[in-house]
């Protein structure tokens, strides 16, 4: 029977304290709420496990241990779907802020990226960089069906050097994992809130959430959706301002589907 976990992350607040030297890092008011709105939606499906991290609870330890375990018990045929709203950044390896973040999971200088660059989500803690995820990420198993939705700035920067390819200024991306992520043996399917190059617009809108949040809503339509994901993200990005520009992709042997459903019974409450 096929097994779906969930975990989703909303950081409304960070501790300033891990952020000297980062800039100005307002607090952001929906990011919770986008983060349980999104575990609402695997909840509905009947999700067999679904977690929730908000703001404080945010912490990038806690996130690589519910991974790691996820990582263990789903098999091929099996879903994951990881989402993340809160603020994203991006910095050179010369940065200041970058260098003083330590992180347990050694990886190349941005420098040796061909934009020089690395995004990063900012986790209640400390950051989490772009290519520390995808190391987690390439530790499940073959045929794993992984989501990702990240609803933040810079966010289809996540991917290390797929950013690259949105220079061809294309209304979605699709199908260029594999040059990028070799060897990455689970089925990937990513969903950006903005290019690379742009900022995501958190403000409140009338329904509580983010502005990408709120038309990935009303897109979804309470699961009456049927489209595959790539033409989700179309439709999304039809709802979006001319100043944000949803992207997605997939590895090339993902199979196209209908977002976030799979075929199974039973379900729990999401859990913080």
């Amino acid at each position: 029977m096929e097994k779906g976990y969930s975990l989703h992350i909303g950081v409304n607040q960070l501790d300033l304290g891990n952020y000297k030297g980062s800039g100005d890092l307002l607090d952001l008011p929906v990011c919770e709420a986008d983060a349980k709105a999104m575990a609402s939606i695997a909840f509905d499906l009947n999700y067999q496990e679904t977690r929730v991290l908000l703001t404080k609870s945010a912490t990038k330890s806690k996130i690589k241990r519910i991974l790691k375990r996820y990582s263990k018990e789903l098999k091929a045929g099996d879903a994951l779907l990881l989402t993340f709203s809160g603020h994203g950044g991006k910095a050179t390896f010369r940065d200041n802020f970058y260098r003083t973040q330590i992180d347990e999971d050694p990886d190349k200088a941005p420098d040796e990226e061909p934009d020089k660059e690395k995004e990063y989500w900012c986790l209640y803690d400390g950051i989490l960089k772009d290519t520390s995820l995808v190391k987690w990420l390439y530790k499940f198993k073959k045929g794993v069906k992984i989501t990702i939705v990240a609803d933040c700035c810079f966010s289809a920067g996540l991917i290390p050097n797929f950013k690259m390819n949105q220079q061809r200024d294309l209304p979605y991306i699709g199908d260029q994992v594999e040059q990028f992520l070799p060897g990455l043996k689970a089925h990937m399917y990513l969903m950006c809130a903005s290019r690379e190059s742009e900022y995501a617009a958190i403000k409140n809108t009338a329904a509580g959430y983010s502005i990408f949040t709120e038309q990935l809503l009303e897109v979804w339509a309470s699961g009456g959706y049927e489209d595959s994901c790539e033409n989700f993200i179309k439709d999304i990005r039809r709802k979006m301002p001319p100043n944000q520009s949803p992207q997605f992709f997939k590895s090339k042997e993902a199979p196209a589907s209908p977002p976030f459903k799979l075929n199974k019974n039973g379900g729990t409450s999401p859990t913080t």
